[in-house]
């Protein structure tokens, strides 16, 4: 399974601004919606708000990956946004968080969503890679980082 899989340049934004917590989820998640052409928005959205209030998905190191099981959807899907000022996303570590991979996927497979997660979270775990995805302008930067890094 490859992050690659999930991602094209569409479907990766450096416009959402700066905003509290849950503004910036709604725009992560009408971004999800609008660029993966999918229609439940609002079942989208409760799931992923729902699964916030549990726990942050703000990792560490400048790095958040809401994501949420929905019942409507059939695959996984994965949008990134960089937020080059940072936001306060009650990280674990306390820091601002400037990039956010959101990610939704089937929830009758449960193992597929746990599979793609832990992925995400391993290929973001890799400090060198995330400063390089920091240091773009582009989706096709990003992707492209992203494939080299998978390559290997």
């Amino acid at each position: 399974m490859k992050l690659s899989n999930f991602l094209n340049k569409n479907n990766i934004t450096f416009d959402i601004k700066p905003d509290e917590k849950y503004k910036i989820l709604e725009k992560l998640i009408d971004f999800l919606a609008t660029s993966n052409k999918l229609k439940n928005n609002e079942e989208i959205k409760k799931a992923i708000i729902k699964r916030e209030y549990l726990e942050t998905t703000a990792i560490g190191n400048g790095i958040a990956i809401p994501h949420a099981k929905i019942k409507e959807i059939k695959n996984t899907y994965v949008a990134c946004a960089v937020i080059k000022e940072g936001v306060n996303f009650e990280s674990l570590d306390n820091k601002p968080v400037d990039l956010f991979f959101i990610m939704i996927s089937c929830a009758s497979d449960p193992d597929a969503h746990i599979k793609a997660l832990s992925k995400l979270a391993g290929i973001l775990n890799n400090k060198d890679l995330c400063e390089k995805i920091r240091e773009s302008s582009t989706g096709s930067e990003v992707l492209k980082i992203i494939k080299n890094y998978e390559r290997g």
